[in-house]
């Protein structure tokens, strides 16, 4: 608070509080820090911009302010997204003007909430980029994602390689599995013609054309990766 009052004193307040008009005059509704800033530097005289719109227009300038202050993480920006869009008083577009961003951009954020738990952990820990787990989220064989997400995690793995992990998934299944997936959003960067993929046993990436087809059943599959995470 010192501080933020000694740079109102030097450059005065730059961003106005927000106040609402009563019958007595006005209730400051939002800036109160800085309010509070302003009488601890001595300020008599500060801008302020009046609300009258009612609670619905207060809502939206205290969603904005809020997270174009804050640093929240990818996972709770979507969930602010995707609570301010189910409370019914922000539309899409309001939500795209306040980030300065496409109503596309928009629902994708809602559709982030669907990825699963696993992955919304690692990238609301920062430990895994959004693009990469927008790959991982795609992997719907549980086992083996949860495996290729501690991978990229611990081998600090881009969305681009996480995009070539899930294309070398997709091209293993069953044809009549395969041929009715999406193609993985993309960010215009080409996916490598060869992608590579962790080996199973020692968790290194190859191409690949370099590693071999193993022919074991979902059973023996889960004890090997239990086998393995006990060892590591």
């Amino acid at each position: 608070m010192a501080d933020l009052a000694a740079s109102i004193q030097r450059e005065g307040l730059i961003n106005p509080i927000g106040v609402e008009a009563t019958d007595d005059g006005y209730v400051v509704v939002h800036g109160h820090r800085r309010y509070a800033a302003c009488r601890m530097a001595g300020v008599v005289e500060v801008p302020v911009r009046v609300f009258a719109g009612g609670e619905a227009d207060l809502g939206r300038v205290v969603f904005a302010e809020n997270y174009h202050r804050k640093d929240p993480s990818p996972v709770e920006q979507a969930a602010a997204i995707k609570d301010r869009l189910q409370g019914g008083d922000m539309s899409v577009e309001e939500v795209a003007a306040v980030f300065g961003r496409s109503a596309a951009w928009v629902r994708g954020q809602v559709a982030m909430m669907e990825w699963p738990d696993d992955v919304l952990m690692e990238v609301h820990g920062r430990r895994l980029s959004r693009a990469a787990g927008e790959a991982l989220a795609q992997v719907t064989d549980e086992d083996y994602r949860v495996f290729l997400v501690r991978n990229a995690v611990e081998s600090g793995a881009t969305g681009r390689t996480c995009e070539a992990w899930l294309s070398a998934w997709r091209s293993m299944m069953p044809a009549e599995d395969a041929v009715g997936l999406e193609a993985p959003p993309s960010a215009g960067v080409p996916v490598r013609p060869l992608p590579e993929a962790p080996c199973l046993m020692c968790g290194e990436s190859y191409r690949i054309d370099a590693l071999s087809s193993v022919l074991m059943c979902v059973g023996c599959v889960g004890r090997v990766r239990e086998s393995l995470r006990r060892q590591g």
